[in-house]
Parts: structure tokens; sequence; C-alpha cells
């Protein structure tokens, strides 16, 4: 599934073409932000570059998913921030997660 869409001035567009590219740490899960590029409702494009700032993990019937908070710029230079979610499969869906290079991967109050 990939699902976006932008808030700008006030209005929200859903995306209704997207291609997203995630840069992916060295342990196969944790993202470091990546490149998005929407076409909105109105016919525009809007390219986003984002940076990992920290990721959590969590279990979803087993498949390891992962919020990164980045901070974005956009093609014609606004900022802001995004919630890059991925999905992944590299465990075979069962296998423990390891320590994790950009995220927290254990549960309760962390500090990072």
């Amino acid at each position: 599934m990939t699902e976006g869409f932008v808030n700008r001035n006030g209005e929200t567009a859903r995306a209704r073409q997207l291609d997203i590219l995630a840069y992916v740490e060295i342990d196969g899960l944790s993202c470091r932000g990546g490149r998005m590029r929407m076409e909105i409702e109105d016919g525009t494009t809007v390219v986003l570059d984002a940076v990992g700032v920290d990721g959590i993990l969590s279990l979803h019937r087993n498949v390891a998913c992962l919020d990164t908070i980045c901070r974005v710029r956009t093609d014609s230079g606004r900022i802001g921030f995004c919630d890059f979610e991925t999905t992944h499969n590299s465990r075979n869906g069962a296998d423990p997660v390891p320590t994790m290079v950009g995220a927290v991967v254990s549960d309760g109050l962390s500090e990072r």
C-alpha cells in the first residue's frame, strides 16, 4: 500500500501517484530517510527529500513496521516534517529483530 497527502495552507489534497525511495540502513530495517515524488489531485507535483531524525519499530502480525520522523525539504524550498513509514519482511516474518541502527526496538520509555 502506498498513500500520501499534502496539507498546504490548511487545505488537504491526496496524492494520485506516488513514488517512494527509502534509504535503508545496513541493518536492513531502519530508515535514514528517502525521496518522495507525489503527483497531487490538482495536477501539481511535489518532490520531498526526507532526512531521518529518529524511528521506532513495532511489530504488526509479526511484520516489522518502522516509523521514522524526518525533516523534509520540498523541491520549492519549503521545510517541514513527515512520518516516513516503511514495512519490511526481511526477517521472514518470524525471526527476532536485532539491535537497529536508526530506531528503538525495545518496548517502553527510551532515551536516544
